[in-house]
């Protein structure tokens, strides 16, 4: 699919993928990064086999650091 879809690079190697299941308690580490309201269509329609949820986003030391989109693993009968 990431080649299909042109998001990965066959003669580097580059691909890469990430998506989350529920876990209560549960957290991780992960590097945050900004997309303009325009790409978002974009963004929803390449991801369209997630879930999409707004998540709270915290810094290392705890404080708020507002709220993200994350991709949630869905099923067929989702």
């Amino acid at each position: 699919i990431f080649f299909t879809r042109g998001i990965a690079r066959r003669e580097t190697n580059e691909v890469s993928s990430l998506s989350v299941e529920e876990c209560e308690g549960g957290s991780f580490l992960v590097s945050t990064f900004e997309i303009g309201e325009d790409e978002l269509p974009v963004f929803y329609e390449r991801e369209e086999e997630f879930h999409i949820v707004e998540a709270p986003v915290e810094e290392l030391d705890g404080s708020d650091a507002g709220a993200g989109l994350l991709c949630l693993s869905s099923t067929d009968a989702a």
